[in-house]
């Protein structure tokens, strides 16, 4: 992504006055210009497809807005992974607000943080007084799902983006089950609960791997614990053969590119190019996949 100087950013205001602009020559050295400036010119952007009129001036600033991050993506993707073998595994939190890169490059990340430290403070007193693994796995669902209203997707709008982007889960408290399985991934080991992502077919689940007893956790059930022959169970009712696989726990890698193959799956209609990059990041994070097209 090229530096933001002051020269170009005294120019955001000029530029975003012609985006509107008819002339091709004259749309192609704007949406060159606010490319250069970044994500400094990704919230005026935002800001103009959210409440601008003119389909031309939409259309210009989504294509501007979709370059910008798409650099910042690739930039996040490449970090995220720079000098470590494919065995080594990445950080979860950093990758899941990566992903979300592609949609908001301008992303405060700190901020989501943060609030995910504050969630965990106020499961702390919860978690510490629950007197077996159940309660404490019971006591987090209860806080994110009954007190919370965090919840899955609803069928007419499950494939929304928005559900598979880590910042929009949080602000909305609505996800598909491997973004609401990472909210709970991060907040269990800021409170050191024994917790792991497992790669379910159909159906992210996570496994809570206690001293005391091992079980399986469904959030897009509310949280609801599953016990192994539930899982079985589960696979039956898809019509899929059991594999012991499909209970392994999952690595960070792996719940990435999970992550990252929901949105291929979403995009890969009406933005073939988005649906190549984040493919692309797939390949990155676990060079050895298979392809997928």
């Amino acid at each position: 992504m090229a530096a933001q100087t002051d020269p170009y950013s005294k120019l955001l205001p000029a530029l975003m006055a012609l985006i509107d602009d008819d002339d091709p020559a004259v749309t192609a050295s704007v949406q060159g210009k606010l490319v250069e400036l970044g994500i400094a010119a990704a919230p005026a952007l935002r800001e103009a497809m959210e409440t601008g009129t003119n389909p031309v001036a939409l259309e210009h600033a989504r294509v501007a807005l979709g370059k910008i991050a798409i650099q910042v993506f690739h930039g996040g993707i490449e970090r995220l992974v720079e000098g470590l073998e494919e065995e080594q595994d990445i950080d979860l939190e950093t990758a899941a607000f990566t992903v979300a890169l592609v949609a908001y490059p301008d992303l405060n990340v700190p901020k989501y943080s943060q609030q995910l430290d504050q969630l965990a403070s106020q499961l702390q007193f919860a978690v510490a007084n629950s007197s077996d693994d159940v309660a404490r796995a019971k006591a987090v669902g209860r806080y994110l799902f009954q007190e919370l209203g965090f919840c899955g997707a609803a069928q007419n709008s499950y494939y929304d983006p928005a559900n598979s982007f880590l910042n929009k889960v949080i602000e909305r408290r609505v996800g598909i089950p491997v973004s609401l399985s990472v909210v709970v991934l991060l907040l269990a080991r800021r409170l050191g609960l024994p917790i792991a992502g497992i790669s379910f077919p159909a159906r992210f689940l996570l496994q809570y791997q206690g001293q005391e007893d091992s079980f399986f956790l469904d959030t897009f059930d509310g949280g609801s614990i599953l016990s192994y022959q539930d899982c079985c169970d589960l696979l039956r009712v898809m019509g899929i053969n059991y594999h012991p696989r499909y209970l392994e726990p999952a690595t960070n890698r792996e719940i990435v590119a999970r992550m990252l193959r929901n949105l291929a799956e979403i995009y890969r209609e009406q933005q073939p190019q988005l649906t190549a990059e984040l493919l692309w990041a797939i390949r990155r994070i676990i060079p050895s996949t298979v392809a997928y097209d």
